[in-house]
């Protein structure tokens, strides 16, 4: 199994999500509730995308290192900034990190650790991963304009 749906897609997903999660919690939840609820919106919102049979990267090792550092840095070059309160970025970081979890747990198990248990939880979280012999995929370009809309969404909801 290789590095799922494109990293700006689940990072912005998560982000979105940890913000919308936050009007389900009450009001006098603390800081760990709401960062806590960011990480487990963000990484519900990857296992739902994986679901969607989807195009995945066509490259490995350095190029794809390059390629995920390229969209990492302007995922947060769009999500941050610091009209925000810093509690309200750290919600967003950690929605983005619980969206980015499965897939650095398989680049971890791929180019590090060979742990038999990681390998296990890795599966586990790719339990819903799209069908790769599916007939229609979500293309690169098309994973591109979902990941705007959720960028989009983060910015109109402040």
């Amino acid at each position: 199994m290789g590095v799922s749906m494109i990293a700006s897609t689940h990072l912005a997903a998560g982000a979105l999500n940890s913000l919308l999660i936050q009007k389900y919690l009450p009001k006098n939840s603390g800081v760990i509730k709401r960062i806590g609820a960011g990480f487990s919106a963000g990484l519900i919102s990857h296992i739902a995308l994986d679901a969607i049979p989807h195009q995945e990267y066509s490259v490995e090792g350095y190029k794809l290192g390059s390629i995920l550092l390229v969209e990492i840095l302007a995922v947060f070059c769009l999500v941050f900034y610091s009209t925000r309160t810093v509690i309200m970025n750290w919600i967003l970081f950690l929605g983005m990190s619980g969206a980015a979890f499965p897939d650095l747990l398989n680049i971890i198990h791929k180019y590090g650790f060979k742990w038999g248990w990681l390998y296990d939880v890795e599966n586990l979280l790719h339990v819903f991963h799209g069908n790769p012999n599916a007939v229609y995929k979500i293309d690169i370009l098309s994973q591109l304009l979902l990941a705007s809309l959720f960028l989009f969404g983060i910015w109109i909801k402040k």
